[in-house]
């Protein structure tokens, strides 16, 4: 991470986001698969059934959410540091 400094001063002043406002999110799970579905061959194969879907799509956009809210935060935070 790059710490911002102040020029011009005796003492430079570093200023860095608190740690949880850097952190990665997550990658939801992804579930195993509770459907049978045809493979190539025609042998069932596990795959997402229409609940589990529906619940990584969920999380996918919570995620995703909690990610754009950090990078909202943090050019905040940079802009205030002009």
């Amino acid at each position: 991470m790059l710490p911002l400094t102040a020029c011009g001063t005796a003492r430079p002043v570093v200023a860095l986001p608190p740690v949880e406002r850097t952190t990665p999110v997550p990658f939801p799970t992804i579930p195993t698969g509770e459907a049978n579905c045809p493979d190539e061959t025609g042998l069932p194969a596990p795959c997402l059934s229409d609940r589990e879907t529906g619940t990584l799509i969920a999380d996918l956009a919570k995620a995703l959410d909690t990610a754009n809210a950090k990078l909202e935060w943090l050019g905040d935070f940079f802009n205030g540091m002009r």
